[in-house]
């Protein structure tokens, strides 16, 4: 993709993508179109990308590149560097003041899919 509806579009695309790996227990974050899925060990990792790949073929999408990395070997994600229990923020990006953080309610699940399903 890669204007400025960019994002837009791929929260329309990938709604169904995340509600699908929801359902199944996994545990996704997910900014536009980049995405990581967190797993316990490496099994189910392996099992979120089998599921992922599926998913995106019946929304006629694929990843461009995927990975299975862990925590202790370090990953970048969005800029962000994860190492262990370390988070590194690049020095080089402006601090913006003044913003407020609202964190909504936690989303009932079970009441969610019911009503999706149910057509409200």
């Amino acid at each position: 993709m890669g204007g400025v509806i960019s994002p837009i579009l791929a929260n329309l695309f990938l709604d169904k993508f995340d509600e699908e790996l929801i359902r199944n227990g996994h545990k996704l974050v997910r900014f536009s179109d980049d995405f990581i899925i967190l797993s316990r060990d490496k099994e189910e990792a392996v099992n979120a990308l089998k599921l992922t790949d599926k998913i995106l073929e019946r929304l006629s999408l694929e990843l461009d590149e995927a990975d299975i990395v862990s925590f202790e070997d370090g990953f970048k994600f969005l800029g962000v560097t994860f190492l262990r229990s370390m988070v590194m923020v690049p020095f080089d990006k402006p601090k913006r003041e003044k913003k407020v953080l609202y964190y909504p309610r936690p989303l009932n699940l079970p009441i969610y899919f019911l009503k999706k399903n149910k057509g409200w």
